[in-house]
């Protein structure tokens, strides 16, 4: 059986809990969206029980904003508008430094894109893996490796691939026009993965 289907997930992108940080957090606690993620999807169970291996073509990463009438960031709970830039890293990958450096440096990469954090955008993370619906299973071994064929057993800690967020104003203790406030939330995000499915028996 062979069938290919687009799944979606949730979540909230935060200003780092940490003091000093340009990444965003995804969620609560980590900096990156990763394929893997996939794996908690809540229909990856089912389709677990009928297919045996998964291959993402893309993830499709929508962010709006929570506050984008804000000019600058009086009161704690405001967030205010500034550059971003949102990119994908391959593989296992590791990120970039987290500095006032990490934007001129993402956006070196071909899938990159700078962001206005009080503008909604997307933002496409496609896998340059080549696909083949009879391609081999690719490593099963080492964590974040898989970018081809994975097992659905593996999905969820073998498969690589990750978006990040970065901003050009760090994250701070309290809130100022050069300081995002810590841990508060920048926008709401729904990621759309696009994926083949196959079955070996």
């Amino acid at each position: 059986m062979r069938f290919t289907l687009r799944l979606s997930q949730q979540g909230i992108c935060y200003i780092h809990t940490t003091a000093g940080k340009y990444y965003t957090l995804c969620n609560t606690a980590q900096i990156n969206l990763p394929f893997q993620q996939l794996a908690s999807a809540s229909e990856v169970s089912s389709l677990a029980l009928l297919f045996d291996e998964c291959f993402i073509h893309s993830v499709e990463y929508h962010f709006v904003p929570r506050n984008s009438r804000v000019p600058y960031q009086f009161a704690t709970a405001n967030v205010q508008s500034s550059m971003g830039c949102v990119f994908y890293l391959p593989y296992n990958d590791p990120a970039y430094a987290d500095g006032i450096t990490v934007i001129q440096t993402a956006v070196q990469r071909s899938q990159s894109k700078i962001i206005d954090t009080g503008k909604a955008f997307t933002f496409i993370a496609r896998n340059e893996t080549h696909f083949d619906w009879n391609g081999d299973l690719m490593d099963q071994s080492t964590t974040s490796s898989s970018m081809g064929w994975c097992s659905f057993n593996t999905l969820g800690t073998k498969y690589g691939g990750n978006i990040y967020l970065a901003l050009d104003i760090l994250s701070g203790a309290a809130g100022a026009q050069s300081v995002y406030a810590q841990g508060y939330p920048l926008g709401s995000w729904v990621a759309f993965y696009n994926i083949s499915v196959r079955a070996r028996a």
